[in-house]
C-alpha cells in the first residue's frame, strides 16, 4: 500500500527541517519510530511549511488483510505522527 499524508506546519521551514534532521529528539515526537528514510523533497513557504509523508507498507499474514480492509488505519496513524511533529515544531518556536 502506498499513500501521501500532508500537514501544514506553523513555523519556517529551515527551523522544520532541522528539528526533523534532529535524531536525539526523535522520541519527543515519535515515541514508537523503529527506523526512517529521509527524501529530498522539501515544498515550502516562508512562514509555514508542507510537510507531504509519502509511505509504504508490505504486510504479511494476517496484516496483509488488515491493510486491504482498513488502508484509512495505516494513514491515520501516519497523520497522529504529522500532528504530534505539528505540536513539537510549533512548540519550540
Amino acid at each position: 500500500m502506498h499513500y501521501d499524508v500532508s500537514i501544514e506546519i506553523d513555523a519556517p521551514r529551515d527551523q522544520v527541517v532541522e528539528l526533523f534532521l534532529n535524531e536525539s529528539r526523535f522520541r519527543e515526537w515519535q515515541p514508537d519510530l523503529i527506523e526512517y528514510f529521509p527524501t529530498s523533497k522539501q515544498r515550502g513557504v516562508e512562514e509555514a511549511t508542507e510537510w507531504i509523508c509519502t509511505s509504504e507498507f508490505r504486510c504479511e499474514g494476517m496484516m496483509r488483510f488488515v491493510m486491504f480492509c482498513m488502508p484509512w488505519l495505516f494513514k491515520r496513524e501516519t497523520h497522529i505522527h504529522q500532528e504530534r511533529f505539528k505540536t513539537f515544531v510549533e512548540a519550540a518556536t
